[in-house]
């Protein structure tokens, strides 16, 4: 396998999923939607009577009580900042809560720049009449000279921990999944933290499988400007 990566966060090989607990991904896949072209902010109000393809989750563990409504689309610019957040929280979980150097703008510039490498799907849930975002999977495209396609790095997946149970992380992967599929991608992959075990039994149980023979290597810092100082930039 080949795999790209851009600047995972100073993680030890074979480590880390950009991925929350396994409460994330458990219950149903309600609100699993398939990603649609959009520019909606972080919050945006829902129009009466209408339900914008979404669909309400069915009653969990929770006495019965209905859960709110969920959807999953694609980021617009208006979401960036919600986004950020998430990528914070993400860190803090995974333990390196000042590994973070990426700034809105910088975020901001990747994913609706001019030559936009990286995507993102965001997860919303209905609160009132407002849609809040509760969860985003990021991603960018890779390659592969086995297969001779293109494939899909998941970089991050978090659901904010108010916001789990509802089926929202596995609606991000059925949503990605989707896309993948239908860009003829061959592969969707991630990397998961090493101590993360129950979130790895959650990918296992989706068919996912572990590539334990692989180990991720990472040059960064002032070891890449040394290799970079002993060559040039090819013509």
């Amino acid at each position: 396998m080949r795999e790209a990566t851009s600047a995972s966060r100073g993680r030890r090989a074979g480590g880390g999923l950009r991925e929350t607990p396994p409460a994330a991904l458990y219950g149903s896949s309600h609100g699993k939607t398939a990603p649609a072209s959009g520019t909606g902010p972080s919050t945006t109000r829902a129009r009466p009577g209408h339900d914008q393809g979404t669909t309400r989750a069915r009653p969990g563990h929770d006495g019965g009580r209905v859960a709110p409504r969920t959807r999953v689309r694609w980021a617009g610019p208006a979401d960036v900042e919600a986004i950020d957040g998430l990528i914070r929280q993400l860190a803090v979980y995974e333990r390196e809560p000042d590994a973070v150097e990426a700034t809105p703008d910088d975020l901001r510039a990747a994913l609706f720049g001019p030559d936009p490498r990286v995507r993102a799907l965001v997860a919303e849930v209905l609160e009132g009449e407002t849609w809040v975002v509760a969860g985003t999977a990021i991603s960018f495209t890779t390659y592969s000279t086995w297969t001779g396609r293109h494939g899909t790095w998941l970089e991050d997946l978090f659901v904010r921990p108010q916001h789990r149970g509802l089926g929202l992380g596995r609606a991000l992967l059925s949503a990605l999944a989707a896309d993948a599929v239908a860009a003829g991608h061959r592969r969707l992959e991630w990397s998961v933290l090493d101590w993360n075990t129950p979130a790895q039994a959650v990918y296992t149980a989706i068919g996912a499988q572990p590539l334990e023979e692989w180990t991720r290597w990472r040059l960064a810092g002032p070891e890449l400007e040394a290799l970079a100082a002993s060559g040039s930039v090819p013509s």
